[in-house]
């Protein structure tokens, strides 16, 4: 069985919908995240967003900067992606010798980051001088038959067998096949795939596929709204998220589960954004998903990005 899929940027999106990819035969996505030590995906958080609500499994990607200090490129992933989304780094020019990737993977776990892949193309292996790639994770891989724009199946079709040859010791374990498919009515797209069943997939991202998990309510689950608060400008100020910088005290961010387990993010319905409009919020519908899983003792980093004088506050129905 082969299952497909895209990596996509700020770049590739456009308008692309992820929900009628699915419906075309994709089954997950690789999103940039993050680039080095400062740059982040404008697009990131509304990708990850519209990637789990049409029942993609998902991973985030992060381009290596050999340059850049490892410490500085954790803290860049660790600011954007959360915690339960897989990290791919993207090793290829201007990477380095693999020093800053071994060591940013070892930096990546400790947090509690799955690092199932590493996309390492063959060209730039050859070019670092064919180095072990042993103790690094199974690789994504990239090699095209031809650059002619068609459709999913007419390119998977052309890949011959020796595409998934591994080297440097590792498998290859995704194939990035073309950067030439058209889906959804988009092209060029970078596709890719995957020789597995989706709880193969799941399982090598260690990821819980969307489309395997129901909500259960209980009746000690409680929903809260969290609201939150800006800098003494009442601003979040330049040091938020991308299009967050205007949010104010009051304003709606995301509502949530509350289990005895922790606290899970949930999508919001029309009429629960109407009801709390009502209330006087104003509703910030931006995608927040670079937060998705908080335990209860980590309330205090609920928003990361607050100063030390910003604060966070919960409420059941009105801010």
């Amino acid at each position: 069985m082969v299952l497909f899929g895209l990596d996509i940027s700020h770049h590739q999106d456009l308008g692309l919908d992820l929900a009628q990819c699915k419906r075309e035969g994709i089954d997950f996505v690789f999103v940039k995240a993050t680039d080095g030590a400062a740059y982040v995906d404008p697009e990131f958080a509304v990708n990850l967003a519209e990637a789990r609500a049409a029942g993609l499994l998902v991973a985030a990607y992060h381009y290596v900067r050999g340059g850049d200090r490892v410490g500085a490129q954790l803290l860049n992933i660790s600011r954007v992606v959360p915690l339960d989304v897989p990290v791919i780094l993207d090793v290829e020019k201007n990477s380095g010798n693999l020093v800053t990737t071994r060591e940013l993977i070892d930096a990546l776990r400790l947090p509690g980051y799955t690092v199932p892949l590493l996309y390492l193309p063959r060209w730039y292996w050859h070019e670092l001088g064919e180095p072990s790639l042993a103790g690094l994770p199974p690789l994504w891989s990239s090699r095209y038959p031809d650059n002619v724009v068609g459709a999913l199946q007419s390119e998977w079709a052309a890949v011959p067998e020796r595409y998934w040859t591994g080297y440097g010791g590792l498998d290859v374990a995704v194939l990035q096949f073309t950067s030439s498919v058209r889906i959804a009515g988009h092209a060029p797209l970078d596709a890719n795939a995957f020789r597995g069943t989706r709880t193969d997939l799941a399982a090598l991202l260690n990821h819980t596929d969307p489309l395997a998990t129901t909500t259960t309510d209980t009746e000690d689950d409680e929903m809260k709204t969290f609201w939150v608060r800006g800098d003494a400008s009442g601003e979040m100020g330049s040091a938020a998220p991308t299009g967050m910088e205007k949010t104010r005290w009051g304003d709606a961010v995301f509502h949530v589960d509350a289990t005895a387990d922790g606290l899970t993010r949930r999508h919001i319905s029309a009429d629960e954004w109407a009801a709390v409009s009502a209330n006087g919020a104003k509703v910030v519908q931006r995608p927040q998903g670079w937060i998705d899983s908080i335990p209860w003792g980590a309330r205090a980093g609920l928003f990361p990005w607050l100063t030390a004088a910003a604060t966070t506050r919960a409420d059941t129905e009105t801010p």
